[in-house]
């Protein structure tokens, strides 16, 4: 009937991956911040990693969580975009 399009994460590691691609993007300047989400910006650059270059899990608080999960979903439904267009 109708098809569930539901961005799911399935493990710790597909989300640490979503991070990481997050703050490359946002090195390469694709993702910028305006002076309004200064809270973002600020809980993004809260998060840290272990020596192992794991994400430190306790380190990403829900706005962190929400930004990445928004810029991640950004990414794939603009890449999409470019495929079909």
């Amino acid at each position: 009937m109708f098809e569930v399009n539901r961005f799911h994460i399935e493990s710790r590691k597909e989300y640490e991956r979503l991070i990481h691609i997050t703050s490359e993007q946002a090195m390469l300047g694709r993702v910028t911040f305006n002076y309004q989400a200064k809270k973002s910006r600020e809980s993004l650059l809260k998060v840290r990693s272990v020596p192992n270059r794991r994400v430190d899990l306790s380190t990403v608080n829900e706005l962190a969580r929400t930004t990445i999960n928004a810029v991640s979903r950004w990414g794939s439904n603009k890449n999409f975009e470019d495929e079909e267009g």
